[in-house]
Parts: structure tokens; sequence; C-alpha cells
């Protein structure tokens, strides 16, 4: 009875978008042609989720702390920017798969 209850209080708005989990490490990956980490992925991912609706704070992206794939210093620090402003969690890579 008291998952019940609990479950009720997680159920959503009416209207209201679910939270949206980014795969980081794939998108940027998969952004910067399989070669480099290209943050650009990640936040063109996260402007397309706001254009559809979704609030930014529902948004969050998770990657490894140390992205290998060899970053500009601009790119760098768009990546840092991204978790500065709270899009971009990052996880050891020990734990990526549990999430």
């Amino acid at each position: 009875m008291a998952a019940t209850k609990e479950r009720q209080q997680l159920r959503r708005l009416p209207g209201s978008r679910r939270p949206v989990l980014i795969d980081g490490n794939n998108v940027a990956f998969e952004h910067g042609n399989h070669q480099k980490f290209s943050p650009y992925g990640i936040l063109n991912c996260i402007e397309y989720f706001i254009r559809r609706g979704h609030q930014p704070d529902d948004i969050t992206a998770f990657a490894f702390a140390s992205p290998k794939g060899g970053m500009s210093d601009e790119e760098r620090e768009a990546f840092v920017k991204l978790q500065d402003v709270g899009f971009v969690k990052t996880v050891s890579k020990k734990h990526y798969d549990d999430l």
C-alpha cells in the first residue's frame, strides 16, 4: 500500500514532459564522427529537447569525467560550461553501465 502511495506522488502533472537522460558519451562521440569527443553533440541534443518543450531542469546528460578523444581547448571549455550549468553529470567509467 505504501508503494502505491509513493507511485501516485511520483506521477507527472497532466501535460508535463518526462525527464530526459542523455548518454553523453555516445552522443558526443557520434557527433565527433567516432574520432573524438565533441561536447557540441550533447549541446545539440539538449537544445533539441528544449525546442520540443522540455524544461532545462529536466534534461541531464551523463558522461565520463575525463573523456578520451582529444578535445580542443574550445571544446573542453564548452564541456566544462555544460557541467557548470548542470546539464552534464560526470560519472566514473566503473559505474557508467549501471545507469
